[in-house]
């Protein structure tokens, strides 16, 4: 709109064309007539569109909060000690993996075997698939040595590790 000569104040904001599924609203901020050109006037905030904006910063924001939550969130190493006896004809009921050098990792739990036992009578410190022998006996570093302790002694003190 024209304003007249002399007249001071601000120029309005031009109007926005209507919306699909709205009535014709006014720019943010910009002040119309609500009784039909006569008086009462209003400042028309279109918070639809600044909520929808906001919405989608908050959903962002939510998502990344939710991954460094997660980041440092990653399981805290667990460390427990599983003491076998062993007997004549009974194995252990593990299959390991000796390839990362220092540990031996659970590969496979077998339903028969020491472990097993021990898992059935310590469920809170039941050995899993994943977790790692650290030590056997005392000894530790050397995944060779741990695998040689197990085979020769009568009585295992495992120290087991869960998580990375």
């Amino acid at each position: 709109p024209r304003q007249a000569a002399g007249d001071h104040r601000p120029a309005a904001p031009p109007r926005r064309g209507p919306v699909a599924g709205r009535p014709s609203a006014a720019a943010m901020g910009q002040t119309c007539c609500s009784n039909g050109g006569q008086s009462d006037n209003v400042t028309v905030i279109d918070r639809g569109l600044a909520c929808a904006e906001n919405a989608a910063k908050t959903e962002e924001v939510i998502l990344k909060a939710a991954e460094v939550v997660e980041e440092k969130q990653a399981p805290t190493p667990f460390e427990f000690t599983v003491t076998l006896v062993k007997e004549e004809g009974i194995t252990l009921g593990v299959d390991v993996d000796l390839s990362e050098g220092t540990c031996l990792r659970i590969d496979q739990l077998k339903a028969a075997g020491f472990v097993a036992n021990w898992n059935r009578a310590n469920p809170d410190r039941a050995v899993q698939v994943g977790d790692r022998i650290t030590a056997v006996n005392g000894k530790q570093g050397n995944a060779q040595s741990l695998t040689d302790e197990c085979k020769q002694a009568k009585v295992l003190v495992l120290g087991v590790r869960r998580g990375s």
